[in-house]
């Protein structure tokens, strides 16, 4: 997918108007939850009762895509708003993947091998992956990995810095990244090396990027009220796909027949 970036909308100055686009998402979230979407079928992939994979689509089709849900760190999360989602690509023909992982607070290496165990299942090794929100952490992170296979993220507004995370949200230390890593950088630096993407990709290094031939897509409305765009545009000198679209908000970006869809199905194709 081409680089594209659209001009942004002015930015409202009333707060007011900025908690009623938050609920906003939030209840867009709710109304994608509250649709009877089914998996084709559902799969363990470990001991514990959370790592539980929901298939989506023929097991028979030619291209595969692990989507890795959001929800800031917290349980499930948006795991059932994103289920329409995974309906809709699996009926235009992927295969799709919707895993529960492991959060728990202060206990990061508990998502973080889950994914690392899923990128290691042998129908998701060379799958896409596509991450939302704090689920684009996990697949960024999966494919900057040199020991594991994948190579592609589509990242739909994501969580990628997480230092940046912590520190301009509201909640600081008490929000739900922090309480998820279980602390700020300042205190736990050391887990912030290993699980905060944007450091590790600036570890590997843009020319080992391309050297790998990785393929990183990020999709962010310009309306978001949860991961300011700003972020993902701070990234633009990067090696990274990046489209912005106009007036889509937090949830847009998992709403099937959205304009951001087609951003989406363009990073697929």
């Amino acid at each position: 997918m081409a680089n594209a970036s659209i001009m942004p909308m002015h930015k409202p100055t009333d707060n007011s108007h900025m908690q009623v686009t938050a609920q906003g998402e939030a209840q867009a979230a709710d109304r994608l939850a509250r649709q009877l979407v089914f998996p084709s079928s559902v799969e363990r992939y470990g001991d514990d009762d959370r790592q539980v994979i929901e298939w989506y689509g023929d097991a028979d089709a030619a291209r595969t895509i692990c989507f890795l849900h959001g929800g800031k760190f917290s349980g499930n999360g948006l795991l059932a708003a994103t289920r329409p989602a995974a309906s809709a690509l699996a009926q235009t023909g992927y295969r799709v993947a919707l895993p529960q992982m492991r959060f728990e607070p202060g206990r990061p290496e508990l998502a973080a091998n889950d994914a690392q165990r899923l990128a290691m299942h042998p129908q998701l090794a060379s799958a896409v992956w596509v991450g939302h929100d704090a689920g684009a952490l996990f697949a960024l992170n999966v494919v900057l990995a040199s020991e594991l296979e994948p190579a592609s993220a589509v990242l739909l507004a994501p969580i990628i810095d997480l230092a940046r995370e912590v520190r301009e949200d509201p909640a600081g230390e008490h929000g739900h990244a922090a309480v998820w890593i279980g602390g700020t950088l300042e205190e736990r630096a050391d887990r912030y090396a290993l699980y905060d993407p944007l450091f590790n990709y600036y570890q590997l290094g843009e020319a080992k990027f391309r050297g790998r031939e990785l393929s990183v897509n990020i999709i962010h409305g310009t309306a978001d009220q949860s991961v300011p765009v700003a972020r993902s545009r701070d990234l633009r000198s990067e090696p990274f796909n990046l489209a912005v679209v106009e007036g889509a908000n937090h949830i847009d970006v998992i709403q099937p027949g959205h304009d951001a869809w087609v951003y989406l199905l363009g990073a697929l194709a």
